[in-house]
């Protein structure tokens, strides 16, 4: 969701990513590639979406859950709270190297 500065204070120049799908874009490619490929998707977001004017940007740990979302399947506690857990990392991660970047 992008918030332009007509929005409510509280969320003017925002920008909030709710879920980044991971799901095999073609089926072989290797979970490092997949990781690779997202993560410069998402730090062009962040590029494209700063010199937009956009200030801030939030991104949503953990992922929607099994009861909100039909793209998830069911999956054990232990093992979404784990995905929720590298899911944070990974984002610290991006957020980490659009701050070394100048995004």
């Amino acid at each position: 969701h992008e918030y332009g500065p007509g929005c409510a204070p509280a969320h003017a120049g925002r920008v909030y990513i709710e879920c980044v799908d991971s799901v095999p874009l073609y089926g072989k490619e290797k979970g490092e590639e997949r990781q690779a490929l997202l993560s410069n998707i998402v730090l062009g977001y962040f590029d494209f979406v700063r010199d937009m004017g956009f200030r801030y940007a939030h991104m949503r740990v953990p992922p929607p859950t099994d009861e909100n979302s039909h793209i998830f399947a069911s999956r054990s506690l232990i093992v979404r709270l784990r995905a929720s857990l590298h899911l944070a990392h990974w984002f610290k991660r991006l957020l980490a190297t659009a701050q070394q970047n100048g995004i």
